[in-house]
């Protein structure tokens, strides 16, 4: 998103999706499995930063300060929920526990 961060300066790095534009093979599209404690990983410009899901919520669509900046180095995911509709968000914030410089 224009105003969030990117994992290797911090804060909040935001990522959208859509669940529904390819089927099952978009990587939102399973969002909604997603639990409290399970680990994502994110690779970013040859690192892979590793984050533990500690929040899974429904938002109303004009809640913006999801993306709002943090002190906490966090990812956040959403997307809209129920499928095939606009009418929430669903909200997935993680918190960075690992960072794994790649050498090639």
């Amino acid at each position: 998103r224009p105003n969030a961060s990117t994992p290797d300066q911090g804060g909040n790095t935001v990522i959208v999706g859509h669940r529904f534009a390819y089927g099952e093979d978009t990587p939102f599209y399973h969002l909604d499995k997603i639990e409290v404690g399970e680990k994502i990983g994110l690779w970013w410009d040859g690192t892979e930063y590793i984050y533990q899901v500690g929040e899974v919520v429904v938002v109303e669509p004009d809640a913006i300060e999801i993306e709002g900046k943090s002190e906490q180095d966090i990812l956040t995911l959403y997307t809209c929920t129920p499928i095939w509709t606009a009418q929430q968000r669903l909200v997935v914030r993680a918190l960075l526990v690992e960072v794994n410089e790649v050498s090639l």
